[in-house]
């Protein structure tokens, strides 16, 4: 099968005409999105993942008795499909809160439903896929009753499958995102992608929260809420902030957190750097949700943008444009091992002295930390935040001060367990460093 005229094309995808009027070929881009297409980059790989993931999960719903577009595999990036016009509707399906369902509604993320739920959103960009029951659907023409019953069987079916699927290979499906469409005779068939970008899946061992993972207390919004103390599933008791999580099986946030995640660029020419921050810190969100955080080296000119919230809530388009270009970058997502999870904690963190200035991510626990504290404000030392990660910056700069660069600054002199940091200095530096026994892995690259 053969391409023909390039019949459309979208943000992660390519279709073609064949010689077949009722087959096109989906080519899948390696192109990434974020802010419903503002936001725009490149991941090297991700079309091959998308096409052959999506591939294998919808020959398995086809074994399950669940109509799809999909035809066959002609390449690593290339599927032949039925063709289809799609439902302007995504189709929501989630098992565990998280996310948006959690920040909606007011509810703590976790609580284990004891039915999947399921919500429609209208597809489109420029409205920002608003949410939109069935008889909106029904009233704007989007689709039939009988085909949204259809819809809702299929995806119910669906999440029983993807459940007992991934439960085989350790992971919990918490939630995701499907698209229906409907072929040349009218028939309703799963259609588009189930790949990375519609599916977040997380590992059962870690028990890490799906999704972008819990969110923090929200301190702009108002409203009396009520507070009181759940018993989980393990015994331990935990104030949940909600009026409606009563009589809901919680997952223990103990059990669906990461660590934090560090990232820092360097580039030769000034560069928009903040954007590639950006990208970096979505993909390790897993990693921490407490809080997000970058810094902008701009020849010596620090612009910083960090709160309380996930990566995408913390880097608005215009906010993260508002950090402008430069030639290195630190960001970081928290979660919090030592320290609370207060607004001083957010990293990087940024620290001035007489021989210029710093910026410093970190990921891990220095197992001393407390004698060090001590240590350095009997000298004078005044910390702003609680956490650990401070005092690797005070040693860095007190070291620096007695040395002739930056270099000969970092290398640690303080015992530390499971700790990685890239820390962003001076107007042309960026230095890593992880502890002695690695034991937290670090990736490198060119």
């Amino acid at each position: 099968m053969e391409k023909k005229e390039q019949l459309y094309e979208g943000k992660a995808k390519k279709v073609y005409a064949t010689e077949d009027p009722n087959l096109v070929i989906v080519s899948y881009k390696d192109d990434a999105t974020a802010f419903d297409g503002a936001k725009k980059g490149t991941i090297v790989g991700k079309g091959v993942i998308n096409n052959q993931m999506t591939n294998r999960l919808m020959a398995k719903m086809e074994k399950a008795g669940i109509p799809t577009h999909f035809v066959e595999e002609l390449s690593e990036r290339d599927t032949l499909v039925k063709k289809v016009s799609i439902v302007p509707l995504e189709v929501i399906i989630r098992n565990i809160s998280a996310g948006h369902f959690a920040s909606r509604y007011g509810v703590e993320e976790g609580i284990v439903f004891s039915e999947p739920t399921i919500e429609f959103s209208y597809k489109n960009d420029d409205l920002h896929d608003p949410l939109m029951n069935a008889y909106h659907a029904v009233a704007l023409k989007l689709a039939t009753w009988e085909e949204i019953e259809l819809i809702k069987k299929y995806a119910f079916a669906v999440n029983d499958t993807l459940k007992a699927f991934w439960s085989e290979c350790g992971v919990t499906l918490v939630d995701f995102k499907l698209e229906f469409g409907k072929t040349v005779d009218g028939q309703i068939v799963l259609a588009d992608e189930i790949s990375p970008r519609h599916l977040p899946p997380v590992g059962q061992q870690d028990e890490r929260k799906a999704r972008q993972g819990p969110l923090p207390p929200r301190p702009r919004r108002r409203g009396r809420r009520l507070r009181r103390s759940h018993e989980a599933p393990d015994g331990s008791r935990r104030t949940v902030r909600s009026n409606m999580t009563e009589n809901h099986n919680i997952i223990p946030a103990r059990h669906i957190h990461e660590e934090c995640g560090v990232f820092g660029i360097f580039t030769p020419q000034e560069a928009d750097v903040a954007s590639y921050a950006y990208y970096a810190l979505y993909s390790l969100q897993h990693r921490g949700q407490e809080s997000a955080g970058i810094v902008v080296n701009d020849d010596g000119l620090f612009r910083s943008l960090r709160d309380t919230g996930l990566v995408s809530e913390v880097f608005p388009p215009e906010q993260l444009k508002s950090l402008g270009k430069g030639t290195i970058a630190v960001g970081h997502v928290r979660y919090g091992t030592t320290g609370s999870d207060n607004k001083r904690n957010v990293q990087p963190i940024l620290v001035n002295h007489f021989k210029g200035r710093m910026a410093l991510a970190h990921n891990g626990n220095l197992t001393n930390s407390r004698e060090l504290r001590q240590e350095l404000e009997s000298r004078g030392s005044i910390f702003q935040t609680t956490t650990d990660s401070e005092v690797i910056a005070y040693i860095i700069v007190q070291e620096r001060l007695n040395r002739g660069s930056i270099e000969e600054a970092v290398p640690l002199r303080w015992t530390a367990s499971r700790a990685r940091i890239p820390s962003s200095s001076s107007p042309t530096k960026l230095i890593a460093a992880r502890d002695p026994t690695a034991s937290v892995p670090s990736a490198w690259g060119i």
